[in-house]
Formats: structure tokens, sequence, C-alpha cells
């Protein structure tokens, strides 16, 4: 695969919706529950596309029933900063709690 891969592709609800398919189909198929875990956006990512993107993700997730949990609240793909008990981006938060 090539290395830019990642970083030359339009990442929207597209591409969501076919890197998904598969998984997918084939959960319809055996009746099966999927769930995503560890999925998130980097710290240095604009917020506005990150928040774009979180949106898409949770829309395929909606449509599909899919579970899911973000990475981590702390760290580099997290909303809060725990050694100073305050979000790092509410803007985050709010989107995750709206989807529920």
């Amino acid at each position: 695969m090539d290395e830019n891969h990642y970083t030359t592709q339009e990442w929207n609800i597209d591409k969501i919706r076919a890197d998904f398919k598969d998984a997918i189909e084939a959960a319809k198929k055996y009746k099966l529950q999927l769930f995503c875990g560890e999925w998130g956006v980097y710290e240095p990512v604009d917020r506005e596309l990150a928040y774009k993107w979180t949106r898409d993700m949770l829309t395929v997730f909606k449509e599909n029933n899919i579970a899911w949990t973000t990475w981590c609240y702390d760290a580099d793909f997290g909303f809060w900063n725990q050694q100073k008990h305050t979000f790092k981006d509410k803007g985050l938060v709010d989107l995750l709690m709206q989807n529920e």
C-alpha cells in the first residue's frame, strides 16, 4: 500500500461506508452485532475536519447499529485533560453525546 494512502484520500461518509461494507454485510448475514472500538481523530487535526469526520463515523454507526467506543478520554486522541480536570475538546464531547 502506498505510504500516502491515508493522507491523499478524502475520508468522507461515502469512503467510511465503503470501508465498513464487508463487515456490515457479514454481520447481517450471520445476525451478529458489530462493535467498532478504538477510533478517533488525532488531536493536532483541524477541529472542523475532525468534527466532520466524527459526525460521518457516528452516522454510519447509527445507520448500521454498530456499537462503538473511542480510543481514549485523555492523551493524543482524547477530550479530557486529566491533570487539569477539565475538557480539552468540549466540542468533541458534545458530538459524541448527541448521538446517544
